[in-house]
C-alpha cells in the first residue's frame, strides 16, 4: 500500500488525481475525485505520460512514485552482478520519476496547466485479484498500472 496524501482540502480545486509509476513501462491511473472511481489505467511510455496529462488534464493533482532503494537492495542479495544490475534499474527509473515532475511542472506551466506534483514512496505491491477487490477496477492491468492506481486510489 502507499502512503496516504492530506489532500482532501483540495478537491473542489483538482477534480482528478493522477498517479505516475515511471519506468521504462510508465503506468498511469486517473482517479476522478468527485465520483470516485478511476476514469483511465493504462500503460504508457514517458513522452506519452506527459503528452497525455497536458493534453487532457488542465487541473489535476499528480502523484509519483519513487522507487523505495532500501528494500531493493536486501532482495538483490550477495551476487555483485545483480546488485550492479539493480543500481542500474533503480537509478534510472529514479531519474525518470525526478524528470516526470519536472517536466511536467515546466511544461504544464507553458500550457497553462495547474498542477499539484508530490512523489512518494510505495509501501508495497498488489496482485491483480487484491488490486480488484479493493477498487472494483474489473479491467486488465499490469503492475506499473496497478503501482499507479494505487497511488490515487481514494486520494
Amino acid at each position: 500500500m502507499t502512503q496516504q496524501l492530506d489532500l482532501v482540502s483540495t478537491s473542489a480545486a483538482y477534480p482528478v488525481a493522477i498517479g505516475l509509476d515511471a519506468g521504462q513501462h510508465t503506468g498511469i491511473a486517473v482517479f476522478d475525485r468527485v465520483n470516485g472511481c478511476f476514469l483511465e489505467i493504462r500503460e504508457t511510455t514517458f513522452a506519452g505520460a506527459i503528452w497525455h496529462i497536458t493534453e487532457t488534464y488542465k487541473r489535476a493533482i499528480i502523484v509519483i512514485e519513487l522507487p523505495n532503494t532500501k528494500s531493493v537492495w536486501h532482495k538483490a542479495g550477495k551476487n555483485l552482478a545483480v546488485i550492479q544490475r539493480t543500481a542500474v534499474n533503480v537509478g534510472s527509473v529514479l531519474r525518470e520519476a525526478e524528470l516526470l515532475r519536472d517536466t511536467l511542472q515546466f511544461v504544464g506551466r507553458r500550457l497553462g496547466c495547474d498542477y499539484e506534483i508530490r512523489t512518494v514512496h510505495p509501501q508495497g505491491k498488489l496482485d491483480a485479484d487484491r488490486f480488484r477487490r479493493i477498487t472494483g477496477h474489473n479491467g486488465r492491468i499490469n503492475q506499473h498500472c496497478r503501482d499507479a492506481g494505487l497511488l490515487v486510489w481514494g486520494v
